[in-house]
């Protein structure tokens, strides 16, 4: 919504901190206020695609949408990441597409800090 309000002032911001080292990444991009227009504006790093995308990929339509959208924010330099993923197909589908990150179910749910670290030294 700040970019909706101001976006001049958002590019602004965020070009200055990535003059001082900071990542930018844009969240949950396929829903709510995360546009076309916005990708080609803002000076993200990361773009994180929103798990509604993801549940669409199992269907061909879906599965092209994202697939595209994956390969112009790697055009554009950016690190893909997918929310949401709950499923095996899911996961190897975005695989397929070579996404850089995926977060969701299927790995794990969220975790209290002492049961993540238990988690990570049994993998």
């Amino acid at each position: 919504t700040a970019y909706t309000d101001n976006p001049d002032r958002v590019v602004e911001t965020l070009q200055e901190l990535k003059a001082l080292g900071f990542s930018t990444e844009l969240d949950d991009f396929g829903a709510g206020y995360a546009s076309y227009e916005n990708l080609s504006v803002v000076p993200y790093d990361v773009i994180k695609f929103d798990k509604s995308l993801i549940d669409q990929i199992e269907n061909e339509k879906g599965k092209r949408i994202l697939s595209d959208l994956i390969a112009m924010a790697k055009d554009f330099g950016m690190t893909t990441i997918a929310e949401g993923v709950e499923t095996q197909v899911q996961m190897e589908l975005l695989k397929e597409m070579k996404i850089d990150g995926i977060q969701g179910y299927y790995y794990s749910r969220p975790l209290p800090q002492n049961e993540f670290e238990s988690f990570i030294e049994s993998r």
